[in-house]
């Protein structure tokens, strides 16, 4: 009887520590990110990962080097726009529990037009600031809304819950370093 109880004590053990093993190679699994280097300067490790909210047109993106963390916003427009964004200009994050996050740019950011065959395009990439404590709102939370006021204009994305999902952990992902 002992023998059979330490037999089982012991597959016991075994069995644990596999589904552990397991859990833990789940979890590391979901951190990939769409760019992971070392800065060939200071050594310290970069991260970003993009969403496109809204296909080519916007897309937001999360940004770290080692304690600086980033929101980053990429807009297309259809036609020639002049506007350059100030660092009054805001980002606005609506979070699943109804709070926001309210960024700046970091500096001032002017727009490269192109022109194609299919007319002129504007493309405008804003940095913002961000911090860990606002990357772990979104982690706990999650974004439901994006809103970008700039130029005088505003312009609103509602997230999908698919696309929520996948903010979240991403954030989650940044803030683990």
């Amino acid at each position: 009887m002992k023998t059979i109880l330490n037999s089982i004590t012991r597959s016991s053990i075994i069995v644990a520590a596999l589904l552990f093993g397991i859990l833990a190679e789940v979890q590391a699994q979901k951190c990939k990110f769409d760019f992971d280097k070392k800065d060939p300067i200071s050594g310290d490790r970069v991260r970003r990962n993009s969403y496109k909210l809204k296909k080519q047109a916007f897309t937001v993106s999360y940004y770290r080097k080692k304690d600086e963390f980033k929101l980053e916003l990429n807009m297309v427009f259809a036609g020639a726009r002049t506007f350059s964004v100030t660092t009054s200009d805001q980002l606005v994050l609506k979070l699943d529990n109804d709070q926001t996050i309210t960024v700046y740019p970091s500096k001032e950011f002017s727009p490269t037009s192109q022109a194609t065959g299919a007319g002129v395009y504007t493309f405008y990439a804003i940095s913002y600031n961000a911090t860990q404590e606002q990357y772990q709102q979104i982690a706990e939370n999650g974004v439901v809304h994006v809103r970008s006021n700039m130029g005088g204009e505003t312009y609103d994305v509602k997230i999908k819950e698919k696309m929520t999902e996948k903010m979240k952990t991403g954030a989650g992902c940044m803030i683990k370093g």
